[in-house]
């Protein structure tokens, strides 16, 4: 059953919620200004490894946001303009709340919301999951420099991507990062680590043993595992498009 929610209890409950994620960690706030121990919790689970997916928008961020964000690697975020919903949850509940993760927001406002979980409100936590999943397949990925600048990375689908740089690799280029990919091994297609060139195994020890708690073979991943290049990617369709075409 769900459970009331104030703006004291929906940062205590937040703050749960980030601690116990162990596979994904979805925040979707309009407005980020993050508080020290918030930082804490999500540095931690940067270093176990969790998929944390951020969606924010209405006004850009602060500078140091940006510094701070730019140094955890686990950490993919997306810009989205007409943001309005706030929404925290990991792969067991779930909060939809009136509260930005906004420091002034959880000390300054009256703000209400509820708490769920998978388990006593399986419809609502699946309604929830997808709509949360839409709005990241619908963001502007951001990258942050070291230049305390951002820039946006239009979305990638299997048809279309982001290039590298200005010139379009050529097909030769392509096939030859390929290659080099079969000469120096694999990536793991969630963090990037090299590993052994396996298609039936492309994610690293770590992130298979997260991958193996709920063993769903659509999951998005990061990279593909011949080249290592950003493409969303699964473990049943490890390589992007170009390496998929070379292989076959």
């Amino acid at each position: 059953m769900a459970k009331f929610l104030t703006a004291s209890g929906t940062s205590y409950q937040l703050e749960e919620l980030i601690k116990q994620a162990h596979e994904r960690l979805y925040i979707i706030s309009p407005f980020l200004k993050f508080n020290p121990r918030i930082k804490a919790l999500l540095e931690d689970q940067d270093r176990m490894k969790a998929d944390i997916r951020i969606v924010y928008g209405k006004s850009e961020l602060a500078p140091q946001e940006m510094n701070w964000l730019r140094d955890l690697k686990s950490i993919r975020t997306y810009y989205l303009e007409d943001l309005h919903a706030k929404c925290y949850m990991n792969e067991n509940g779930a909060i939809i709340t009136s509260m930005n993760l906004y420091q002034y927001s959880q000390v300054n406002n009256d703000e209400m919301g509820v708490y769920f979980t998978k388990d006593d409100d399986p419809e609502l936590y699946r309604d929830a999951l997808a709509e949360a999943q839409r709005l990241i397949r619908t963001g502007e990925e951001r990258l942050f420099s070291a230049e305390k600048s951002e820039q946006p990375k239009p979305f990638r689908n299997q048809q279309t991507r982001a290039q590298p740089s200005a010139t379009p690799a050529s097909p030769i280029s392509k096939v030859w990062d390929a290659l080099k990919a079969t000469v120096t091994g694999g990536k793991c297609i969630r963090c990037n680590k090299q590993i052994d060139y396996n298609l039936d195994k492309p994610l690293c020890p770590d992130c298979f043993r997260a991958w193996n708690r709920y063993q769903d073979p659509s999951y998005v991943e990061h990279y593909c595992h011949r080249c290592g290049r950003e493409f969303e990617t699964t473990i049943a369709k490890p390589l992007c498009l170009p390496c998929y075409r070379t292989v076959n």
